[in-house]
């Protein structure tokens, strides 16, 4: 199971767009997928959550959209190649010319630092999950 705190949620190519309506549910191992990459527009503190259930497992990553204004998602439910991945950042992996044509594009000057904060926690109880997938 998958939350993500996303206010929309846009597929990167057709392949993902011909699964948008599944972004936040994972399948079983299938042969022949491909990747399927989805980005998201989250604001104010950017949450997004996991949950294994034949594992018990939880975990979430927060993060505040005024550091990491980009959120991507990762869905890859082939075989030897199963993942759901989360990447905060700063762009899109989508190159420098696709950024700098939407207005996204940041620079950094030289000797320029940046902080950014990130939470990551595994969820202890089944009752910390509810308060996620309630409301997805």
């Amino acid at each position: 199971m998958v939350y993500i705190s996303s206010e929309g949620v846009r597929a990167h190519d057709q392949y993902a767009q011909d699964g948008l309506h599944e972004w936040n549910k994972t399948a079983p191992p299938q042969k022949g997928l491909k990747e399927q990459c989805y980005f998201h527009k989250i604001t104010g503190n950017g949450i997004a959550a996991m949950f294994q259930p034949s594992f018990q497992k939880r975990i979430t990553v927060e993060f505040d959209t005024g550091e990491l204004d980009c959120f991507t998602q990762w869905k890859m439910m082939g075989y030897a190649d199963y993942v759901m991945g989360f990447e905060p950042g700063n762009c899109l992996p989508t190159g420098t010319e696709d950024m700098k044509a939407r207005g996204l594009l940041k620079w950094i000057k030289p000797g320029e630092l940046r902080e950014f904060h990130l939470t990551m926690r595994m969820l202890e109880n089944p009752e910390e999950w509810m308060k996620f997938s309630d409301r997805n």
